[in-house]
């Protein structure tokens, strides 16, 4: 590790903040938190994932070369370097129809045989001078509505059925509903039932609007329901002032 970002990590390595929030480690998440609140050097992973074309998004071939692109930050450095490019990493890159073909919990295995890795056995890095393992894991994840359904295992038809990750909302009573009092919302215990429905009966996959379990939730120190698919999109520009 580079002796500046050794020194930016121990630098953040900061007490959380009693009345205002200014960082994830001042939330509640971080406080009951197995590992972070344990040992606040522990790396803080930020995950995003997205789509994207790198051909004519118009044209008669889009969807051919589109690819889908995890990307990570690691949050133990000081909010103001987030939005940097060369702070934000890329993880995984596979091209979209191969995610269709084999499922993304295909696709995704080796990243989490990696984030396992670093929760149980860490690695071993030079720190501004001393030799020191870091143990770590993933503290958020951010995406767009597709990308959020498709980590959390929901359904990616937003025109029938179940649509909503918040909710058990059908599309067709979809506009009925402008705030949470007036809907069904799911709950943890719900979404397990859910899972064990659709894997003795897949015809309850539009009923719930749920396909398959969370691939991140085989972390120790993950689990989607707290930590993931409630979570709004967050996307962080850099901003060039003139």
């Amino acid at each position: 590790m580079h002796d500046d970002v050794g020194a930016e990590v121990q630098k953040h390595a900061r007490q959380p903040c009693s009345d205002v929030l200014e960082d994830y480690i001042d939330g509640s998440a971080y406080s009951s938190h197995p590992l972070f609140s344990k040992d606040p050097s522990a790396v803080r992973l930020h995950m995003y994932i997205d789509e994207f074309e790198v051909c004519n998004p118009i044209g008669s071939r889009k969807g051919v070369h589109k690819l889908t692109a995890i990307y990570y930050i690691i949050r133990n450095v000081h909010p103001k370097y987030w939005s940097q490019s060369s702070v934000v990493h890329l993880a995984l890159l596979a091209r979209t129809q191969i995610i269709k073909q084999y499922g993304l919990e295909v696709v995704l295995a080796p990243l989490i045989e990696d984030l396992k890795t670093l929760e149980t056995q860490g690695v071993c890095v030079d720190m501004c001078g001393n030799r020191v393992v870091l143990y770590g894991s993933i503290a958020t994840i951010s995406a767009d509505n597709l990308g959020s359904h498709q980590l959390g295992g929901f359904r990616l038809t937003f025109s029938s059925g179940k649509l909503c990750r918040y909710g058990l909302t059908d599309a067709k009573n979809l506009t009925d509903h402008v705030s949470e009092d007036s809907c069904v919302l799911r709950t943890a215990d719900g979404h397990a039932d859910h899972l064990r429905g659709i894997t003795r009966d897949s015809t309850l996959i539009a009923t719930y609007g749920v396909t398959m379990r969370c691939k991140f939730d085989e972390l120790a120190y993950f689990q989607s329901w707290n930590h993931y698919h409630l979570m709004p999109c967050m996307i962080y520009l850099k901003v060039s002032v003139q």
